[in-house]
């Protein structure tokens, strides 16, 4: 009965802490993020290269493509044209892991600290092409080339909305950049550690399942940190971050989607806010996990 009770008091202290999401991006004790630049990200843009804004992104635009950046997140990102040269080159390597290298050695070399790489993962890129009506059995695919997701963690837990990806040709060119890695809040990451360290607790995760819908109560989950969007508009509302208990729920019954519902230690459901707008709609989050 003692340990019931103390178990109960620490998670009303633990309650009051993790309850309210942070809106402080600009928080003195905050875990740094990192930002590319046009400068340092080498994309090759051609010649002609001139800087303007234009639907909410700064961008260099050149003869062969585009880097942008959004002012307010500090997303980032770098398009070539369809014509563009550097797309008639190939690709870098058949070898997964060595362009995996290769993308954590670009990344790191221009600032991600190397100690905030969670997992990274390659996408294959495969092409086909025929006349229309034609067996997919008969028509022959190529490989194109690989994309490497870099997949953040902070203290060994996830940050599913922070990502950096890019793909290369064969002359080691990016031909494609996409980065979002914000700096957190030094207090939501250790919230997301008080968390986990709850969640692991025999005694303590009980109650953390108890506290769910009870639709999800045997439902996988994880602890991560969740943070605003790499395009949501922060200018009004601020940048939020949050330590989650993040659960998977599968499409059965009404529910027409697959998606992962976000809670804190109370068992309050969580939200991101590029995600309220859209609450009502059909199409919710999808499952963004950290386990491979």
């Amino acid at each position: 009965m003692k340990q019931l009770i103390a178990l109960l008091m620490l998670n009303v202290s633990w309650a009051s802490a993790l309850a309210a999401p942070s809106k402080a991006s600009g928080a003195p004790d905050a875990i740094g993020g990192f930002s590319v630049g046009v400068e340092m990200a080498e994309a090759p843009l051609g010649a002609n290269v001139v800087r303007t804004s234009d639907m909410g992104l700064d961008k260099w635009i050149g003869d062969e493509g585009v880097f942008a950046t959004n002012p307010v997140t500090g997303s980032e990102r770098f398009v070539p044209n369809a014509n563009a040269p550097s797309l008639r080159k190939g690709p870098l390597t058949a070898d997964a892991e060595e362009h995996n290298r290769l993308a954590v050695e670009y990344f790191t070399a221009r600032g991600l600290p190397s100690d905030q790489i969670g997992f990274v993962q390659v996408l294959t890129h495969m092409a086909s092409d025929g006349m229309m009506g034609e067996s997919m059995q008969k028509k022959k695919a190529s490989f194109e080339g690989y994309t490497t997701v870099v997949n953040r963690a902070i203290e060994g837990i996830g940050v599913p909305d922070s990502f950096a990806a890019i793909r290369f040709n064969r002359d080691g060119m990016p031909t494609m950049i996409w980065k979002y890695w914000p700096a957190i809040p030094r207090n939501v990451v250790d919230q997301a550690v008080a968390l986990r360290s709850a969640a692991a607790d025999r005694g303590q995760s009980t109650g953390l399942t108890a506290r769910l819908p009870a639709e999800l109560r045997s439902a996988a989950s994880e602890v991560t940190i969740r943070h605003s969007d790499f395009d949501y508009d922060t200018s009004g509302a601020g940048f939020e971050a949050f330590a989650s208990m993040d659960v998977h729920q599968e499409r059965a019954g009404a529910v027409s989607r697959a998606r992962t519902r976000h809670f804190d230690i109370n068992g309050r459901e969580l939200s991101l806010p590029n995600q309220r707008a859209a609450q009502s709609a059909a199409t919710l989050d999808s499952v963004k996990s950290s386990y491979r």
